[in-house]
């Protein structure tokens, strides 16, 4: 048994030494420390405690009162010294005090978890956190996705979603699905293409008139593309299900352009702004009404995949290009003014105004892969172009959308568009 080392601190006061517990401490050492209580005497070294004397004494202790931590309130004048120390405890166990050792990571990992851990998982998980061995791992991956028969070797296409791998704002490994999924949500969203039948007091003209209307709002207030063409997705929706008047067919544009920027702008403009827009010709009460009406007309359906939506995605296997995006963004709303689109789903148009774009550009081929992240063949294309080219040969000079595509910030889309379509006319008209 190793010689043990017992630190005594006296009392605060010399009379009360004998009457008042004393605080002892043992451990493991053969060095004996006597601290004494502030404003205590000191007593000459030989009468302090010898060693084996007390070692008997606590010996003794123990065997009377085992497993007892004595403790003692510090008078004022020892605060400062408790304070230091703050607690001294023994153990009074007859057992000898053993310094226990430090159990290992693996169990203690495994005490903590609720179920029992599996030794091999937990030396992949610390391997893991290894930066060489990480580094080996995505080596390995790259290796083995070398072996791999590349996919352009069979499909003609290009991954070209794997450059966005590093980027999570990509979502690369869902935009497949997504797509995919939208897709199969714009057929149900669409219109009725005869709604028009059915109202009694309207015609298509002044469909046509709302929607240049809305497109000079949605212009004055800055919103997203998205914007526009969800409120014209809402009004045609809404015309589909429920008759409405002439003197009502304004309101019904702006609570669908009301609602449209509530749903994708971050700050969409306030009733306000719109009732200034109608020069007071409602007021907040019958927009607010209007729009609880037209919500449940719709069912709360609001999730509309626009044309935008797609075209980024389309434009992707365009590279990017700057001019013919944009004049595919002016063909993409064209349409919106002319009824005979809506039988055509959102994929369908922006596929169709991008491969007009691209040929007005100089850009003949659709290649493998604008066939498939648009999901349409040119041949599938060709009555939606066809039906646009119709479109653009009647003037338009007047209509708001046309204003606002002949703006440099447009490149001057509009005007690129209709020099086109006139030389076209005449390299047709010499053919013949």
């Amino acid at each position: 048994m190793a010689p043990v080392r017992a630190s005594v601190v006296a009392p605060s006061s010399a009379s009360s030494t004998s009457s008042t517990s004393t605080h002892i401490s043992v451990s493991s050492n053969t060095t004996t420390t006597y601290v004494p209580a502030p404003g205590a005497v000191r007593k000459p070294l030989q009468e302090r405690i010898p060693v084996a004397n007390q070692q008997d004494k606590i010996t003794a202790h123990q065997q009377e009162k085992p497993h007892v931590t004595v403790k003692k309130e510090p008078s004022t004048s020892s605060k400062s010294l408790h304070n230091a120390i703050r607690q001294i405890e023994y153990n009074t166990s007859s057992r000898p005090v053993v310094k226990s050792e430090p159990v290992p990571v693996v169990k203690l990992e495994r005490s903590i978890a609720k179920r029992p851990a599996d030794g091999s998982l937990l030396e992949v998980m610390q391997k893991l956190e290894n930066e060489n061995d990480a580094q080996t791992a995505r080596d390995h991956e790259r290796e083995e996705e070398n072996k791999r028969p590349k996919r352009e070797e069979f499909f003609g296409w290009d991954d070209l979603d794997a450059e966005d791998e590093g980027d999570p704002l990509m979502v690369s490994e869902y935009v497949a699905d997504i797509f995919a999924y939208m897709q199969t949500l714009e057929n149900d969203t669409m219109p009725d293409p005869l709604y028009m039948d059915t109202q009694r007091e309207l015609a298509w003209k002044m469909r046509s008139v709302l929607v240049d209307w809305l497109a000079e709002v949605h212009n004055k207030f800055k919103l997203l593309p998205e914007t526009l063409f969800l409120a014209v997705n809402l009004i045609d929706r809404f015309l589909s299900s429920r008759g409405v008047s002439l003197v009502k067919l304004q309101l019904v544009g702006v609570t669908a352009l009301f609602i449209a920027a509530k749903y994708e702008e971050v700050m969409a403009p306030s009733v306000q702004n719109f009732i200034y827009m109608t020069d007071g010709g409602f007021t907040d009460k019958e927009i607010l009404k209007a729009e609880r009406y037209m919500l449940q007309a719709l069912s709360f359906k609001l999730c509309y995949p626009s044309p935008m939506n797609f075209l980024r995605r389309i434009s992707k296997a365009d590279n990017y290009d700057i001019h013919s995006r944009t004049v595919a963004k002016y063909l993409m709303e064209v349409p919106l003014l002319d009824h005979n689109f809506l039988p055509f789903v959102p994929s369908l148009i922006s596929a169709a105004a991008l491969c007009l774009a691209r040929k007005m550009m100089g850009h003949e081929d659709w290649t493998p892969n604008l066939t498939y992240y648009s999901g349409y063949t040119e041949p599938q294309l060709l009555p939606c172009m066809e039906r646009m080219v119709e479109v653009l040969k009647k003037p338009s000079e007047d209509t708001f959308i046309f204003k606002k595509y002949s703006t440099k910030r447009f490149m001057k889309a509009s005007i690129f568009v209709r020099e086109w379509i006139h030389q076209h006319l005449q390299s047709l008209a010499h053919s013949n």
